[in-house]
């Protein structure tokens, strides 16, 4: 989380700023990404993530910066193929969400 956050807790209503993000193991390779009210602890979660999924956000990233890339060399063959490739890793990660949302639905 790079900017701080302004909230108000549900519970107690407290503001307070998220400045930081915590993560805990839910299950498996299943992490939940959270923050929690400083007076009552009331956690709020923000994400679920795999290690699966970290892996394909750093391949989308790097996909982005090659296309970028190939985009200022004028590179315009390349930068077709790249946006495919880029399209597939988008698809698997929306994929990944879905599983991980149907894996919390069925308990």
């Amino acid at each position: 989380m790079a900017a701080k956050v302004k909230v108000k807790c549900d519970d107690c209503g407290r503001k307070f700023n998220v400045k930081k993000l915590k993560k805990k193991q839910v299950k498996g390779d299943i992490y939940m990404n959270y923050f929690a009210c400083p007076r009552c602890n009331k956690e709020y979660q923000v994400n679920y993530e795999t290690s699966e999924l970290l892996e394909l956000i750093g391949k989308r990233e790097q996909l982005e910066k090659d296309i970028m890339a190939a985009t200022a060399k004028k590179d315009f063959a390349l930068v077709g193929t790249l946006i495919a490739e880029l399209q597939k890793i988008k698809d698997k990660i929306i994929r990944t969400h879905k599983e991980i949302k149907l894996f919390f639905l069925k308990e």
